[in-house]
């Protein structure tokens, strides 16, 4: 399934639902960074089993070359701040690349600057 359609179909899923849906972090990171990737994108969901049926002929199980991957949690945290479009909050971009390689670290400082320059020093 082309991932554009499947974020539009998550979306209107889980404002119809009452689920949870947001992109990954590292999925996100393109609102926030420059960073190539490739590969599948990843969406936290509340039911995965509801948005395999959402998406029903169009999602295909694959151990190879996935467009997009649906992890189940309930955890409040990646849900915290989402975007409209389901992209993940800059903190939450920030703290996946912060996890991960080198390469994933160095573009975890571009979203930190993204996230500070929000921030304005207190006056007096």
């Amino acid at each position: 399934i082309d991932p554009t359609a499947a974020r539009k179909m998550l979306r209107d899923w889980a404002e119809k639902t009452g689920n949870r849906v947001a992109a990954s972090g590292t999925t996100s990171v393109s609102a926030y960074a420059v960073m190539a990737r490739d590969g599948a994108e990843d969406f936290y969901c509340t039911d995965v089993g509801g948005a395999i049926r959402l998406l029903g002929d169009r999602f295909e199980p694959s151990d190879r070359f996935a467009t997009i991957n649906l992890l189940e949690t309930r955890d409040e945290e990646v849900y915290f701040d989402r975007r409209a479009d389901l992209t993940a909050s800059p903190v939450q971009s920030f703290l996946e690349l912060f996890a991960g390689d080198k390469r994933d670290r160095e573009t975890a400082e571009q979203v930190r600057k993204v996230i500070l320059s929000g921030v304005s020093p207190r006056k007096g």
